[in-house]
């Protein structure tokens, strides 16, 4: 037995990570480099206490496949090193793509209904906010001209709001919609015309009491909730989904990687998976685990950097998306 557990428990997870079933979600939405601590304690103790003759093997293939596992899931390991290339040139690219009206800066946060981070976001300069948790309008309404200027549009639905330095025509959702999204138009004055919609998923609820029956009915029911979330918004979509630029991000209260996103993958790109650089993890602000905040895109983007950056208003951190402007088609 003890010469098959190591095996056993990276192959397990090595599967279960790679197909993100809803019914083992109360696992899958640890964060993946949590497991591979527990996983070499186990190598540790097989190694001093195996009288196999075949342990060297066992431990060989074991640490094969948490290789696979840590290169696979551990986004962090790519988005890390990413920061050393795509960095330094960024600032002169972006501020020539973007006088140019080639290039737009997304931003989406969840504020926890905080002001303050208006302060934040002038340094930050974004083309379009998409905030979750917003303050109230009539807050927000004194603010957003310091970021945005005078030709500042702004919709809300609920406690999710967009905001642009372009005019923003707000597009009417379905109520069962419209509880968790909102959706618009944004017409910038260079005539760029684009999609974009911004929400939050239902929140999960933090357990770890795997033994309870309870906690693992409870995490694929979210699951599924958030699946059925998603559907919806890209049914609402329509053909806009690939025949129309599109910005489609918030907060998805769901780990990267996680099996919600499948929903969505055919038709979008995660635009952090592409040129995410340094932690890009959201939340919790102070000790960042996951990246629950995320901004998608289609074929009319292309992503240059995207970065989380620490907020002190909020439990969650700025995911600032910069995107070039192309042609759907264009390489």
């Amino acid at each position: 037995m003890l010469n098959f557990l190591p095996l056993t428990y990276v192959s397990f997870l090595l599967i279960l990570y790679g197909i993100r079933p809803d019914s083992f979600s109360a696992i899958t939405i640890v964060p993946a480099w949590i497991w591979p601590i527990p996983g070499f304690y186990l190598l540790r103790i097989f190694w001093e206490y195996s009288n196999s003759s075949k342990k060297l093997y066992f431990l060989l293939i074991s640490l094969f496949l948490w290789f696979l596992f840590i290169v696979i899931n551990i986004e962090e390991l790519r988005s890390i090193p990413r920061d050393l290339f795509i960095r330094p040139s960024s600032p002169e690219k972006w501020l020539s793509l973007s006088s140019e009206g080639k290039a737009i800066r997304v931003v989406s946060y969840n504020s926890n209904s905080k002001i303050g981070i208006f302060q934040e976001l002038e340094s930050i300069s974004p083309d379009i906010l998409l905030l979750q948790e917003a303050p109230n309008a009539e807050n927000i309404n004194e603010h957003i001209k310091k970021v945005f200027g005078n030709t500042a549009g702004v919709c809300f639905e609920g406690d999710n709001c967009i905001i642009s330095r372009g005019k923003v025509i707000q597009e009417i959702l379905p109520s069962s919609i419209k509880s968790f999204a909102v959706k618009a138009k944004v017409i910038f004055e260079s005539g760029f015309e684009c999609n974009v919609v911004c929400f939050r998923l239902k929140t999960p609820e933090v357990r770890f009491d795997f033994w309870s029956p309870d906690c693992w009915r409870k995490q694929r029911g979210n699951r599924i909730f958030q699946r059925n979330q998603i559907r919806s918004l890209i049914e609402n979509l329509d053909k806009k989904v690939t025949d129309f630029p599109l910005i489609f991000g918030g907060d998805f209260n769901a780990p990267q990687g996680d099996g919600i996103f499948d929903e969505i993958s055919p038709f979008l790109r995660d635009s952090f998976s592409e040129k995410g650089v340094g932690w890009g993890n959201t939340i919790n602000s102070n000790f960042s685990v996951l990246r629950i905040d995320q901004i998608w895109i289609n074929n009319y983007f292309s992503p240059l950097i995207v970065q989380a950056l620490k907020s002190q208003f909020s439990d969650h951190n700025f995911v600032v998306c910069d995107l070039l402007i192309r042609r759907k088609n264009e390489k």
